[in-house]
């Protein structure tokens, strides 16, 4: 068999092309990887995360550790005692503070449920019940829509997030809202607010500034 040759120009385009080919697969071997390693985090994500946060605040409190086992001469217990401290005892205070706060917020909301329910029926009964709702918040109520699910031709249902401030307190609390639909017209509506899971706002609302504007 005669030997293959090859012109200078043939060896550089054979060069390149086994040189590419090497290329994609080292790539497509690396994006396997990574994604076999994407795969792997979210699976075992709530085993990670915690050591994950876990050795972050290790290296954070690292410097303090020291400084503060060195000012307890050299006594490693109380030093590692003296870290926990130091950073428990804020975050519980700050977390019975703001959760009394929320708690409060939310018996206060409930407390002037009955002075809201009752039947309201027609147009003026509709507006009766906004008018009391606009005493009871200040004028700060204001909804978001969150899904809205048709049961037929007939029964609607949407859940809702409602926004309010109560004694200048920033509140949201979840609610279902039950529309009956009769010859293309509301028939009825039956307003039930999750009472219980009140909780202060997640985000900044224009109305949540009213009270301090006024003040």
């Amino acid at each position: 068999m005669p030997d293959l040759k090859l012109t200078e120009r043939q060896q550089a385009t054979v060069a390149f092309a086994v040189t590419l080919t090497c290329a994609v697969i080292i790539l497509c071997f690396v994006g396997m990887l990574f994604w076999a390693m994407g795969a792997m985090i979210q699976r075992f994500s709530s085993i990670l995360l915690p050591l994950a946060v876990a050795c972050v605040l290790a290296l954070v409190l690292k410097p303090y550790h020291l400084w503060l086992e060195t000012k307890l001469k050299g006594r490693a217990l109380l030093a590692v005692l003296g870290v926990y401290l130091s950073v428990l005892l804020p975050f519980t205070l700050f977390t019975v503070f703001f959760g009394a706060k929320v708690i409060n917020e939310g018996v206060d909301f409930i407390s002037h449920l009955p002075d809201l329910e009752g039947d309201y029926v027609g147009l003026g009964g509709l507006q009766a019940f906004f008018e009391k709702l606009g005493g009871v918040t200040g004028g700060t109520f204001e909804v978001e829509g969150i899904s809205i699910t048709p049961y037929g031709d007939e029964l609607v249902v949407t859940h809702v997030r409602d926004r309010l401030v109560i004694e200048g307190a920033p509140i949201e609390i979840d609610a279902v809202v039950v529309w009956r639909i009769v010859g293309g017209q509301i028939a009825e509506a039956w307003d039930i607010p999750a009472v219980n899971t009140a909780r202060a706002q997640t985000r900044t609302e224009p109305g949540a500034e009213r009270p301090e504007d006024g003040g």
